[in-house]
């Protein structure tokens, strides 16, 4: 269902099995960590951004977002609600809309790639706690996850640091995602679309092939 991989990104550090969302956002403040997490065609990519000092706190935040995120029903609320907003937004600005028609048009109707990763209004309302939940449990894991770190590391066992915060985290009915293949072209590709917006103050142009 697109939308729900977004969801699930943006309300993993929105409460915790040890903190709550408030508490959270204060640990991360009060110990100077830069927390972020997105989701792509590619896969989910959580990075932090943290003091030397505070490395092995930040790698057990990072496993309690990763492990244990708890989708508080009023932060699902409340991320929905946002998520249509910035849909209403984007039909307003011309490149989110030029963006969004050019994947409809290029690729195969019936390929994921079709169509917006975060999701559409009707997909957006469709989209429950629960599917956010199972969408977690199946697909964010430690099976084939790859963790980078990078900066001054002198004096850091970056091995033992990691497998004490990170080696806590266990599969619990993880999928393996397939090996990903390529999106097939939609066989009217070759053309021109025009999206009409009577009154816009800007125009855009997308050329892909």
């Amino acid at each position: 269902m697109e939308g729900v991989a977004t969801l699930t990104a943006r309300l993993l550090d929105e409460g915790t099995a040890e903190h709550s969302s408030e508490e959270f956002a204060e640990l991360l403040e009060r110990k100077g960590i830069a927390y972020g997490a997105s989701i792509s065609d590619n896969g989910l990519t959580v990075a932090l951004d943290v003091p030397k000092a505070k490395l092995a706190e930040a790698l057990d935040l990072l496993r309690q977002t990763l492990a244990e995120p708890v989708f508080p029903q009023s932060e699902v609320d409340r991320h929905l609600k946002t998520r249509l907003a910035e849909i209403e937004q984007e039909r307003a600005l011309a490149p989110q809309r030029a963006g969004r028609e050019f994947l409809a048009t290029h690729y195969d109707a019936g390929e994921r790639a079709s169509r917006p990763t975060a999701g559409t209004p009707e997909t957006i309302r469709a989209i429950t706690r629960q599917d956010i939940v199972e969408f977690h449990r199946r697909h964010v894991g430690p099976l084939g996850a790859t963790l980078v770190v990078a900066g001054d590391l002198s004096g850091l066992d970056i091995g033992a640091l990691a497998e004490s915060s990170l080696g806590a985290w266990l599969p619990d009915g993880q999928v393996i995602a397939p090996a990903p293949t390529l999106a097939r072209r939609a066989s009217d590709a070759a053309r021109v679309v025009l999206v009409d917006r009577p009154g816009s103050v800007q125009s855009e142009l997308v050329v892909g092939w």
